[in-house]
């Protein structure tokens, strides 16, 4: 009997030392993961530099080479319901983005009534450009593949990015490099 007992003692203390090993080698590989990956696979990661790009928004060009210090950009699909919310709210004045010029970018087929409503919309607070999908200034903004994708860029480089004004004011707010 109290020999059974001591190799059940010895699996368990087999076992407590397995998953502890276990458990270190999990935390150092957390540790190792790179620092600013973004937990959604449709935003952009943080640290990302802002790649050139040229697109007509209005009667002006935007580029590269002419973004401010401080930008925020936002990205919306005329299909999006979501971004209709989210540019309402921008419209109205209800929200407190960090400073910083505004960029909007409406993706769409050109003609789109949904996309002229959406740049109607955002007009009001700074120039916007109507993109198709396979437009180059989404990869220029780290590929772009979700919608609405708002971005808060410091010195050409995507500080924060979320898919919701709130999201991007904490992020921001808080000093954090990406969610």
């Amino acid at each position: 009997m109290l020999a059974s007992l001591w190799g059940v003692v010895a699996v368990l203390a087999v076992a407590t030392v397995l998953n502890l090993l276990l458990c270190l080698a999990v935390i150092r590989k957390l540790r190792a993961a790179p620092a600013g990956v973004a937990e959604d696979p449709h935003l952009p990661v943080a640290g990302t530099a802002v790649g050139d790009f040229t697109v007509p928004a209005g009667g002006a060009v935007l580029r590269r080479a002419a973004l401010p210090g401080a930008v925020v950009a936002g990205f919306f699909s005329a299909s999006c319901a979501p971004c209709k919310t989210t540019i309402a709210r921008i419209a109205a004045g209800e929200h407190d983005l960090p400073s910083g010029e505004r960029l909007w970018f409406v993706v769409a087929d050109a003609g789109d009534p949904a996309a002229e409503a959406m740049v109607a919309g955002l007009s009001g607070s700074g120039p916007v450009a109507v993109v198709d999908g396979a437009d180059p200034v989404l990869r220029a903004f780290g590929g772009v593949n979700g919608y609405p994708t708002l971005l808060e860029i410091r010195d050409g480089t995507i500080r924060a990015a979320a898919h919701d004004l709130d999201e991007l004011r904490s992020l921001a707010g808080a000093g954090r490099v990406g969610p």
